[in-house]
């Protein structure tokens, strides 16, 4: 799917587990899905669009 939403231009993934209370970010920068932040339990989100 990754390949997918890069090739169609999503910049950003967030990937939400709600069992485990966590919350993965990803941000597309030359053609790569690098992380930009891992929250977990009750941590205020904040991340760029």
């Amino acid at each position: 799917m990754r390949d997918l939403y890069a090739r169609e231009g999503v910049r950003h993934l967030w990937f939400v587990d709600p069992d485990a209370r966590t919350l993965e970010a990803f941000e597309l920068r030359e053609g790569r899905w690098l992380p930009s932040a891992t929250l977990a339990n009750v941590a205020p989100v904040s991340l760029p669009l």
